[in-house]
C-alpha cells in the first residue's frame, strides 16, 4: 500500500512538473538560440527527475575532450532521455522511436528541440534519420543512441543494432559508451510504481575515431556493447561487496 502511495505522489508531482518544464522548453524553442535552448532542456530533465524520486550521480573515466560525440548506452525506463538530457556533459539531442513523437505533449516537445525519429524495422527511412542526426553532429550537438532500441524487460543488456556504427564510422565520430545504473531498481517496464532512488550514470572513455576505422562494422558493435556491459558489471560488482547505499567511488 505504502509503495502505491508513493508511485501516486510520484507520477501526480512528476506530471505537474513535466508540464512547466515542457511548455518552458517550448518557449524557450521559440526564443532562445541553441546554446542557451540547451540549457533549459538540461534544467528542465533535472526537475522532472527530482520530482520523480530519481537522483542521478555521475561518474567518468576522464574528462571528455573534443567532441561532438555520439554517445552509446542501455535502455531502461522512461526516465531515461531525461537522465542522459539532464547530466551528459555536452549539448545533446537523442534518437527517438517514430512513436513517441505522437505522444502528448512529450512529442511536441522532443520535434521542437530537434530529437531524430527513427523507426525500428530496416529500411531507407532508417538511413533518412541518421541522416538528420549527421546534420545535429554538424551543428555541434552531441547525439545519443540507445541502440538495444527497446527497454530491457530483465535489467540485463540487450543486443545492439547495426546502424548506429555505421554511422559513426561514415562521420569520424568519437564515440563514448555510458551506462546508467540502478535504474531497474526504480521504474521497470510493464509496471507503474516508481521507488524513489539513485541512478548512476557511468561514462566510459571514449572510442576514439581513428580506432573506429580499423575496425569492421560487427567489431564496432561487439566492442561498444562490452564496454557498455562493463561499464554495467563493475556496479554489479560493488553491489555485491557493499549495502545499495555504499557511496559510489571514483572511477578516475
Amino acid at each position: 500500500m505504502k509503495a502505491a502511495l508513493v508511485s501516486l505522489f510520484r507520477w501526480t508531482l512528476g506530471l505537474v512538473v513535466f508540464t512547466v518544464a515542457a511548455i518552458s522548453v517550448l518557449v524557450a524553442a521559440f526564443l532562445l538560440p541553441t546554446r542557451h535552448l540547451s540549457q533549459v532542456i538540461r534544467w528542465g530533465c533535472r526537475a522532472v527527475l527530482w520530482a520523480a524520486g530519481v537522483r542521478v550521480r555521475v561518474e567518468m573515466e576522464e574528462p571528455l575532450e573534443g567532441g561532438p560525440f555520439l554517445f552509446v548506452g542501455n535502455h531502461v525506463n522512461i526516465f531515461d532521455p531525461f537522465v542522459y538530457g539532464g547530466y551528459l556533459p555536452r549539448p545533446v539531442r537523442g534518437v527517438e522511436l517514430e512513436t513517441h513523437f505522437r505522444w502528448p505533449l512529450y512529442g511536441l516537445v522532443i520535434r521542437k528541440i530537434g530529437n531524430v525519429p527513427i523507426r525500428q524495422r530496416p529500411g531507407r527511412s532508417v538511413l533518412e534519420s541518421y541522416d538528420r542526426a549527421a546534420e545535429l553532429i554538424r551543428q555541434g550537438i552531441s547525439v545519443v543512441i540507445l541502440p538495444e532500441g527497446h527497454r530491457t524487460l530483465t535489467g540485463r543488456l540487450g543486443p545492439f543494432t547495426r546502424a548506429p556504427f555505421r554511422f559513426a564510422k561514415d562521420l569520424g565520430l568519437d564515440i563514448v559508451p555510458v551506462a546508467l545504473v540502478g535504474a531497474y531498481r526504480i521504474k521497470r517496464k510493464g509496471s507503474w510504481h516508481i521507488r524513489p532512488g539513485t541512478v548512476i550514470l557511468r561514462i566510459g572513455r571514449p572510442v576514439r575515431s581513428h580506432e573506429i576505422q580499423h575496425l569492421s562494422d560487427a567489431e564496432l558493435r561487439h566492442l561498444l556493447r562490452e564496454r557498455v556491459k562493463a561499464l554495467l558489471s563493475e556496479s554489479s560488482a560493488e553491489q555485491a561487496s557493499g549495502s545499495q547505499n555504499t557511496q559510489v567511488r571514483n572511477l578516475g
